[in-house]
């Protein structure tokens, strides 16, 4: 009999969620060992859940590894860890099951019923809601803040990306899901680790 194995996806918006990253870990690496699974490495992305498709580079990565090995499995902690956005959600099952694989949610809800793939829509939809409310309640937070007095923004002298950069100077076309074509290698925003 065939091992089955996997790979897990990790992910948080921002560099200061680390116990968010090992809690994750921790959940896929007890999920799989419960079942049997096992987990080829961890792959680990900080970028928001509602990044589109081709900004998910540990995503696109972590795929292509899947790919490439014949696993079985994208294994995440959660739901919404897999993506805040239905259709990138959508999109990464369906290019998974062209090559035979499935995603894994550590937390349950992964039969194949009808009643099981609505609950998951509706789990994406839910989930997509709660990075528009995210949003909302830090915006509101900022005005409140700038009210006050409050000086927002980045130091004068220090240079970042902005908002207005972005999608200016991307080397690579974005990512085809029809053909699995320009997947990005894991990037700036994504790591790979193997056991």
């Amino acid at each position: 009999m065939a091992n089955v194995t996997a790979f897990g996806l990790i992910r948080v918006s921002s560099p200061d969620q680390k116990l968010g990253l090992e809690a994750q870990e921790a959940d896929i690496r007890r999920f799989a060992a419960e079942r049997g699974i096992d987990v080829l490495s961890i792959h680990t992305e900080i970028v928001s859940g509602g990044a589109t498709i081709d900004e998910r580079t540990g995503l696109l990565a972590a795929s292509r590894a899947i790919a490439e090995a014949g696993a079985d499995h994208l294994i995440v902690a959660k739901r919404d860890r897999l993506a805040r956005d239905p259709l990138v959600a959508l999109l990464t099952e369906q290019s998974l099951a062209k090559v035979g694989a499935t995603v894994l949610c550590a937390d349950g809800n992964n039969g194949q019923t009808p009643a099981e793939q609505l609950m998951r829509v509706i789990l994406d939809g839910v989930a997509r809601f709660e990075r528009q409310m995210i949003s909302i309640r830090t915006k509101a937070a900022l005005t409140a803040l700038q009210a006050r007095g409050k000086k927002l923004g980045r130091p004068v002298g220090i240079r970042g990306k902005t908002r207005s950069d972005k999608g200016k100077s991307k080397s690579k076309p974005p990512f085809n899901i029809s053909t699995g074509s320009n997947l990005p290698s894991a990037g700036q925003n994504a790591t790979v680790s193997a056991l």
